[in-house]
């Protein structure tokens, strides 16, 4: 059901009826608990803590010195702190210490392609809440920094193409001035 569907739906329900609706949610799926446990007491900070452990507990899967964490994983987490209207603060730390863990991680255990590519995507998206918060240039000061302490030669080529792709990109969607002539 799309949301504009249910929203039509629901719209012609009584006070009482959506009442009913919500608490018959709460009670029925753990994932609508944890959201209205968050939104009547928002606590950004534990939220951001529970999401990096499950992110560290699949960091720590590896077998034969190969890391077998599920990138999936990864980003639902990230997703699901997202969803929850967690604040701008607390997700880009929460994507700087996966991002860090993901390059620590990778100095013990050989990581498979799907891991380069998904740590590229979380330090684009450090970047990306760094730069609402601090502005581009001290959001790209602190991901090399990160990097240059972290990374690996190949995952610190990876990430880097990946931040300069994304910047690139800035880039293409500044429109141009035109100035006119007479």
């Amino acid at each position: 059901m799309s949301k504009a569907r249910l929203q039509k739906e629901i719209s012609g329900f009584s006070r009482e009826q959506l009442i009913e609706v919500i608490l018959d949610a709460y009670s029925s799926s753990a994932d609508a608990k944890k959201y209205f446990d968050f939104f009547l007491n928002p606590d950004a900070g534990k939220l951001r803590q529970e999401k990096e452990n499950i992110i560290a507990k699949e960091l720590s899967r590896g077998k034969w010195g190969t890391c077998k964490a599920r990138i999936s994983v990864i980003k639902r987490a990230l997703k699901e702190f997202q969803a929850f209207k967690g604040d701008e603060g607390n997700y880009a730390a929460l994507c700087g210490n996966t991002l860090m863990m993901m390059l620590g991680q990778q100095q013990y255990l050989d990581y498979p392609e799907a891991l380069f590519n998904g740590t590229a995507y979380v330090a684009v998206e450090y970047v990306k809440t760094r730069t609402a918060a601090a502005g581009l240039d001290e959001a790209l000061k602190n991901a090399e920094s990160i990097i240059n302490k972290m990374a690996r030669p190949r995952m610190a080529n990876i990430v880097r193409t990946a931040i300069k792709d994304y910047c690139d990109s800035l880039k293409n969607k500044i429109p141009e001035t035109k100035t006119s002539e007479k």
